[in-house]
């Protein structure tokens, strides 16, 4: 299957697994909130860790933002990676690394489980005992995210993202080393489901351990809303919010609160770039279907017309009066003295 999707502003046209759920359903334009997060946090220098990269849109929206620096895409699935690998290829950009291995607190495996036409939604599976009995699963290697950027001599990390269905803990503590030395800006997705069902772990075990981590933590909505964790009225709306209506499903942490504010008070901005993108698509997509839908009617009125004159011209009656219709013509064509007008 193949698609093209805007990923900021610009076409890129992405392939996946013919049968593929997550590439069918997928918006002309990609997640507006995500791609304003990147454009207010990167910079063209920056070096990236992509770490759950799918089939590749994050990580080609980060190499094309941090157009001088490198994208270290790192993806577990083995059903997944070789579409990251494909169109990472296609997009032509040459500073995005794709790497297939799950990223962990220890090297070792683990296990991997996803529907068969939902692989953009692998989750590590070792607590869940449903997924062995109904799902697609793979023994995958993993390694922790320091031991993978020490051994390839990464000495910068500026921006790391990490969506990876509830395992995000483990992916900080295989970082702690990165995360005291670069003190990067982190964006984590945070889903309440995947950490409880699948993980055994409570929100607030999950934002105290990623706030000892990563001081300041920011709760940012899907319409560009941020709530400040520090603030206690804030985290108990986030935790409201994102446990009864799945509000609020990123945060967006780091060690300056002063720097983080600053960024996230153009975050909307950014957002209304990315939504204006997205509504104008949409406008042209409906005039589009309005204009298709007006021929339609146009060309159904037409026929309509045409039948209706066919079966006047071949009828008897139209038939027995052509002689009569002649007459008239040539009585109107005629002048007073026999000349024709």
């Amino acid at each position: 299957m193949e698609r093209t999707v805007s990923l900021l502003g610009h076409p890129a046209v992405i392939v996946d697994r013919d049968e593929s759920h997550y590439l069918r359903t997928l918006p002309s334009h990609f997640e507006a909130d995500t791609l304003a997060v990147f454009s207010a946090f990167c910079a063209p220098h920056f070096n990236a860790l992509d770490v759950g990269a799918n089939i590749g849109l994050t990580a080609i929206a980060l190499g094309r933002l941090c157009a001088q620096g490198h994208v270290f895409a790192i993806e577990a699935s083995p059903d997944t990676f070789p579409y990251l690998y494909q169109n990472v290829a296609r997009s032509g950009l040459k500073n995005v690394r794709c790497e297939n291995l799950a990223a962990a607190a220890t090297a070792g495996e683990v296990e991997l489980s996803h529907p068969e036409v939902f692989s953009a939604g692998a989750f590590v599976s070792d607590k869940y005992q449903f997924a062995k009995q109904a799902l697609l699963q793979h023994r995958v290697r993993a390694l922790p995210m320091d031991d993978y950027l020490d051994g390839r001599g990464v000495e910068r990390i500026d921006f790391i993202k990490i969506d990876v269905e509830g395992f995000e803990l483990e992916v900080l503590r295989g970082l702690r080393r990165t995360i005291e030395r670069c003190k990067p800006v982190v964006f984590c997705e945070v889903n309440h489901w995947c950490l409880n069902v699948l993980h055994r772990i409570c929100l607030p075990d999950f934002v105290e351990e990623v706030r000892s981590i990563l001081p300041h933590v920011f709760a940012i909505n899907t319409d560009a809303e941020v709530l400040d964790l520090s603030n206690p009225h804030a985290l108990h709306k986030f935790y409201h919010d994102h446990t009864t209506q799945q509000a609020f499903p990123n945060l967006l942490c780091g060690f300056d609160h002063d720097a983080l504010q600053a960024r996230l008070a153009w975050l909307p901005r950014f957002y209304r770039l990315e939504r204006s993108d997205v509504e104008m698509e949409a406008e042209r997509v409906q005039m589009r279907a309005q204009f298709e839908q007006e021929a339609a009617a146009l060309r159904c009125e037409a026929e309509t017309l045409r039948a209706e004159r066919d079966a006047i011209v071949n009828s008897r009656s139209w038939r027995f009066a052509a002689p009569l219709r002649k007459l008239r013509a040539w009585s109107r064509g005629a002048a007073p003295n026999g000349q024709v007008h």
